[in-house]
């Protein structure tokens, strides 16, 4: 079978011109360039379009509400119960 040069010509063309990429997502979890905005997401617990804060005001939230569990489990007070002396 003999392949004619002008039909395999046209069919690497359209091949070719159908291979065009669009712009990149970062959150698309097909793209290996959000793998490390990802991992990072699932490591802090922090997206930006959630959370809406920077990185630093968020974590800043973030060791306040660890505080304030220790010292309500740990330490038994619990500044915002009225019934407790202070």
């Amino acid at each position: 079978m003999k392949l004619n040069p002008t039909v395999l010509g046209l069919a690497l063309l359209v091949g070719a011109a159908s291979c065009t990429s669009s712009k990149t997502h970062y959150d698309d979890h097909w793209n290996p360039r959000s793998v490390g905005l990802r991992m990072g997401n699932h490591a802090f617990n922090y997206r930006q379009d959630r959370d809406g804060d920077d990185f630093w005001a968020f974590q800043g939230r973030q060791m306040s509400a660890v505080g304030t569990t220790v010292q309500r489990h740990v330490f038994n007070e619990n500044p915002d119960n009225p019934l407790q002396p202070q």
